[in-house]
């Protein structure tokens, strides 16, 4: 009696054991990724720009500086909706938006920068004279 009560916690323990393998493995599972090349319009690449992807759906964001070959890359991103932005002072901003990551996806999003001047903003503030009508 006593050897079946052992088999039968022996026989839990190998099933308990194998469902939290299949937990663990699909816990990581609902990733991608993503990586590109930002260039300007001559095709060379440009170091130092800001890529920033953010999942439209949470608002989850990344950003990341592209190398000196004008790389960059994402990896393990929630699966989702994405928008990509690039910035480098002297260029216009890049956006893409409506980008999909599905399960295990490797995207590649490239970026092409234009030439743009510098954005200025001015802020006038006007202040009204008051008038004396008495005099």
């Amino acid at each position: 009696m006593k050897r079946m009560g052992l088999a039968a916690l022996v026989s839990w323990l190998v099933v308990a054991l194998s469902f939290s393998a299949t937990v663990f493995a699909q816990a990581g599972a609902g990733v991608g990724s993503a990586r590109g090349t930002v260039t300007d319009a001559q095709g060379g690449t440009i170091p130092q720009a800001q890529v920033t992807i953010t999942n439209v759906e949470t608002g989850y964001s990344r950003t990341e500086s592209t190398d000196s070959n004008g790389a960059f890359g994402f990896q393990s991103l929630p699966v989702g909706r994405y928008s990509l932005s690039v910035t480098k002072e002297g260029f216009s901003n890049f956006q893409e938006k409506d980008i999909i990551l599905h399960v295990n996806d490797s995207l590649t999003l490239d970026a092409q920068l234009k030439v743009g001047a510098k954005t200025e903003t001015v802020e006038v503030t006007a202040s009204t004279t008051q008038v004396e009508l008495a005099n």
